[in-house]
């Protein structure tokens, strides 16, 4: 017997298509609650922190970006949480930068970092940074001001200091990785949105930020650059590929500087961080093109008054130098660097003071009046 319009087997494939509708609606909803669980999850493990640290905004400069104001911000970096912050002039906080001066007593002096990543402290807290390091063996009587931010290089070195007093001590921090790669100047196609460091440019609509923003979004993107980061980039002249390249380009940083070695004199003190291959053989192994065979005793292209190179290899070994799996300064690496640096800049600071060195000074030494500071930032990170 046929079955009819009314039978169970003739009605079937209807209730099965208006099942489909609803069954794709409800996979739908138990994937988006997997992932608001996932994110959830991360948030708390996390403690409220980002995977990259917040604190970039836009700029009209050299540089399409610069370190936002007053921030005080959580990043998990390299399996721990750090703190970065930010003072009212938009550099990377020092504690201890900014101690009570007495009404009438004069003004602390300065001394200003200028750099990369390397001296902003990429993957480092407030207080473990090349600067922080530095303001704690100099002492109360100075204040050490930071202007590292990651991703500039030689360029905005010289734009940095053409806006810093040619009377206060100046520490420029090349970077032997990848500061003639950034003089060559192929990659400045980085902007910052929704205070993050991105390569397009966009306006930060609620949308995007809050996309951005999202734990999941983050680990993902930290997951793929790490799919695409197998090899490390040799720098420029430590291969035998690169030697007339490096030449060209290290000449060319060297003589951006000639007008502000003229007017700064001995104010101007030079140093580097190591490329981490000089040190470490199978962070040298994984690096393309191929380095030279020399280059734990490649004379550095950069000057450098610390002779850091040299000095840092000849460390005793019971701490890393660089962080695990990256090529920015550990905590222990920034503290070596500050001792290279301290007696260096202790001679140019009395100079600039008849009283005794900063570092073992019992009261605010005296400065001259083109010393002060403008615009001294806040003696705390701004809370949340």
């Amino acid at each position: 017997m046929q079955a009819t319009a009314s039978s169970p087997d003739a009605a079937s494939p209807a209730v099965a298509g208006r099942r489909w509708p609803r069954r794709l609606a409800g996979a739908a909803l138990a994937l988006l609650l997997a992932l608001g669980a996932a994110e959830l999850a991360l948030r708390i493990g996390l403690g409220g922190a980002t995977l990259t640290p917040q604190v970039f905004e836009p700029n009209d400069g050299v540089a399409r970006y610069r370190l936002a104001r007053g921030l005080h911000t959580l990043a998990y970096q390299f399996g721990r949480t750090v703190t970065v912050s930010t003072d009212a002039a938009g550099n990377r906080f020092t504690p201890g930068s900014t101690p009570a001066v007495a009404p009438g007593a004069a003004a602390p002096l300065r001394v200003h970092l200028v750099g990369d990543s390397q001296v902003f402290g990429w993957g480092l807290s407030d207080d473990e940074t090349l600067a922080a390091r530095l303001q704690q063996r100099l002492g109360a009587g100075v204040q050490v001001v930071n202007h590292g931010v990651p991703g500039f290089g030689p360029t905005d070195y010289l734009a940095t200091l053409a806006g810093l007093p040619a009377t206060e001590p100046v520490v420029v921090v090349h970077t032997e990785e990848n500061d003639a790669w950034d003089a060559y100047r192929i990659f400045r196609n980085a902007h910052a949105t929704c205070g993050y460091v991105t390569t397009f440019s966009a306006e930060a609509s609620a949308l995007r930020c809050a996309w951005m923003n999202l734990r999941l979004v983050q680990f993902g993107a930290e997951l793929w650059d790490r799919s695409q980061r197998s090899e490390h980039p040799t720098p420029l002249g430590f291969s035998a590929q690169s030697t007339v390249a490096a030449t060209v380009l290290n000449q060319r940083i060297a003589s951006g500087y000639a007008d502000e070695r003229r007017q700064r004199n001995a104010d101007l003190v030079f140093a580097v961080v190591p490329w981490k291959g000089r040190f470490d053989l199978e962070w040298r192994a994984h690096s393309l093109p191929s380095p030279r065979p020399d280059v734990a005793t490649l004379d550095s292209p950069f000057p450098d008054a610390t002779q850091a190179t040299h000095l840092l290899a000849a460390g005793d070994g019971t701490a890393p130098l660089y962080l695990d799996g990256d090529s920015h300064l550990s905590p222990a690496g920034a503290e070596r660097l500050a001792l290279l640096l301290t007696p260096l800049v202790e001679a140019r600071l009395a100079a600039h003071t008849p009283i005794n060195p900063p570092a073992h000074a019992t009261a605010a030494p005296s400065a001259a009046p083109s010393a002060a500071p403008s615009a001294a930032p806040s003696a705390r990170p701004p809370q949340p």
